[in-house]
């Protein structure tokens, strides 16, 4: 293959990865399970402060608990940011931000993020999330300490 069959490979890749941070945070906000079980290869792994889940049942199970209807999520709109995302060959890494906003009441962040060196694989036609890691910025913590009655 020549070098720009290869670079053209690689931006279409990066491209598909940005695509799919994307689609993560829209299936999340309208609450799809199916579209976000679609993310992900079957022994895929996420990591957040919230628990590790490994596997198809894991991950449907931290949706319906927190992504879902009446979930943590719910009323909260997720912004994927500053995506960075490397391809070599079916494999790559992917990095971005999060920042939640508040959207059923009066809008506020929420939270903020960074889902830092997640594993993707090309898989079933198209890239998929194998492993996520999240690490909520400390802020989130103490905004949540300041919230609690005393």
């Amino acid at each position: 293959m020549s070098n720009a069959g290869t670079e053209n490979a690689v931006t279409q890749g990066k491209l598909e990865i940005h695509e799919l941070v994307a689609k993560l945070f829209h299936a999340i906000d309208d609450k799809n399970l199916e579209a976000y079980q679609s993310l992900f290869v079957d022994d895929a792994s996420s990591e957040s402060p919230f628990g590790v889940f490994q596997g198809r049942a894991a991950l449907d199970s931290f949706f319906a608990h927190h992504i879902g209807p009446g979930g943590m999520g719910d009323g909260r709109r997720h912004f994927g940011l500053n995506v960075h995302a490397d391809v070599d060959g079916d494999q790559g890494r992917v990095t971005f931000d999060l920042v939640v906003l508040e959207v059923r009441d009066v809008p506020t962040v929420i939270a903020t993020a960074r889902y830092d060196d997640n594993e993707v694989v090309y898989a079933k036609g198209g890239w998929r999330f194998k492993k996520l890691k999240q690490i909520i910025d400390p802020g989130f913590f103490k905004s949540m300490e300041q919230k609690q009655p005393k």
